[in-house]
């Protein structure tokens, strides 16, 4: 029996059952803590794949430490359960991987207000490597996927990290689906599409600079919006 199908048949019995279900239960309390109503300044990176997020996430949280106060990092999927059924799902082809991929983020999307909540009490901003906009490059922007982010919490700031596809590639020795050049065009062209939008605050950074230059630009906008914030 392939790992794929294992961890497919475990995601049903358990896994994706459970964390559907905690996603209910926390529904109510995820209401409250919508952007409008979050004491503390939550803040993304977003980008396609290699675009250096993980990177800038560490450089710039020394920086919010430092210069500010304390920050929690998070990261998408936070949850340890929902990423093993991640794992087990990306990559293993059948009709219905996209949404199975879509329904396992937005309810770790949801048990992440935990975190959110932890963070409040203590007056912690919350500094997160991807956000409900990475479903919404990645699966497309359907409706469908916002119906399941309904309760997303939503970053008050948002940087976009833009690299071209052919340079992610470059960087690229993985074979993940999600990483290749197809998956990338179109996760880049949706990002694009919500950018011009204007629905989120999005601040839009040229990632293919040298670290340091991309790293500058980060702070002088987070260090703004922080500033203007207070």
């Amino acid at each position: 029996m392939r790992s794929g199908v294992l961890g497919l048949r475990l995601m049903g019995n358990g896994i994706l059952w459970d964390t559907l279900m905690m996603k209910m239960k926390h529904i109510s309390l995820l209401k409250r803590k919508r952007r409008n109503l979050m004491r503390v300044p939550y803040i993304a990176l977003e980008g396609i794949d290699h675009a250096g997020k993980s990177t800038q996430i560490s450089l710039i949280h020394k920086f919010l430490m430092k210069e500010y106060f304390p920050f929690i990092r998070i990261r998408e999927p936070q949850d340890p359960y929902i990423m093993k059924a991640v794992r087990s799902v990306n990559g293993y082809k059948f009709k219905y991987e996209k949404e199975a991929l879509a329904l396992l983020f937005s309810a770790d999307r949801i048990l992440a207000i935990n975190n959110i909540a932890w963070a409040e009490d203590r007056s912690f901003g919350i500094l997160s490597d991807r956000s409900v906009v990475s479903s919404l490059a990645y699966q497309d922007n359907s409706e469908w996927v916002r119906v399941l982010n309904k309760f997303a919490p939503i970053p008050d700031l948002i940087i976009w990290i833009d690299i071209g596809v052919e340079e992610a590639l470059k960087r690229s020795i993985s074979d993940n689906p999600f990483e290749q050049e197809e998956s990338l065009k179109r996760a880049r062209e949706n990002y694009e599409d919500i950018y011009k939008s204007g629905e989120f605050n999005i601040k839009r950074i040229n990632g293919e600079q040298d670290i340091e230059n991309v790293t500058e630009e980060i702070k002088e906008i987070v260090g703004g919006f922080l500033d203007d914030k207070n």
